[in-house]
């Protein structure tokens, strides 16, 4: 998705500048470093970093400080180059875990589906084992986008219309389907048995916080698909989801059509 905004936002990326440069090299740094760790854990058949000791509790609390990397300023179009950059390091660290030693697929006589499916069941199986590491950097990734949508509806109504042009288009209709098919995917996954409850609780606390900003940027018919699923994970889910599901569906129930909602093709 990173690409997608940098697409949408070519004009303005040489001029971007963050508030603090320096926190967005420390934060790559950390996320380089915990991908290291985990390359040469795969390389001697032991498992990534973990959280509950060592190295790896030092880098994962780092790269999950929502406060020092995310709330504590604002953003603005102008800051679009190294917001995107940031964002797309927090889904490197997200994916450093669920993409981990995927080389244990047997790849031998498979064809393109039974491979994509192979791909899936052994990223299931890493959500199962590092959940709890996965836990604290995937809100990273969500709040980081919950800060980008706001700044590239800034930057397109800057546009004059012929500026919109047919690739910007394509970025951002990419774009909303990411959003889109995030947020089936943590509705779906409430009550997987495999990932406790606290660990969903905060992926989908997660969502329920940008849950409006990401309504505003999802064309109706999208938000029409998530409420229904929303309202169906409010029956039969657990009394602790219905603070964040009633966030949800109050967020997505919403039928005004501004901004990028209005710009969907």
């Amino acid at each position: 998705m990173k690409r997608l905004l940098q697409l949408l936002l070519l004009p303005l990326l040489a001029a971007s500048h963050l508030a603090s440069a320096g926190e967005l090299e420390e934060y790559a740094r950390a996320a380089n470093r915990l991908v290291a760790l985990s390359q040469t854990a795969q390389r001697e058949g032991k498992e990534p970093p973990r959280m509950a000791s060592g190295e790896g509790k030092e880098l994962i609390t780092l790269l999950s400080d929502r406060q020092r990397f995310l709330d504590s300023r604002s953003f603005t179009p102008g800051d679009m180059s190294e917001l995107s950059l940031l964002c797309g390091e927090m889904t490197k660290t997200m994916m450093n875990y669920m993409m981990f030693n995927l080389q244990r697929i047997d790849r031998s006589n498979k064809d393109a589906a039974a491979l994509s499916a192979a791909v899936a069941a052994a990223s299931r199986e890493n959500i199962h084992s590092y959940q709890d590491e996965i836990a604290q950097l995937m809100p990273m990734t969500t709040l980081c986008m919950g800060k980008q949508l706001p700044v590239l509806e800034q930057f397109l109504t800057t546009l004059k219309p012929d500026e919109f042009n047919e690739a910007r288009q394509r970025g951002l209709a990419m774009t909303q389907n990411g959003l889109f098919t995030s947020m089936l995917g943590a509705l779906s996954g409430i009550g997987d048995p495999t990932v406790s409850e606290a660990n969903q609780l905060k992926m989908v606390g997660a969502l329920a916080e940008v849950a409006p900003v990401y309504a505003a940027a999802l064309p109706l018919e999208n938000r029409s698909r998530i409420v229904a699923l929303a309202r169906m994970r409010l029956l039969n889910s657990a009394p602790a989801f219905k603070d964040a599901l009633l966030r949800i569906l109050q967020a997505m129930e919403n039928a005004e059509c501004t901004g990028l909602c209005r710009r969907a093709p």
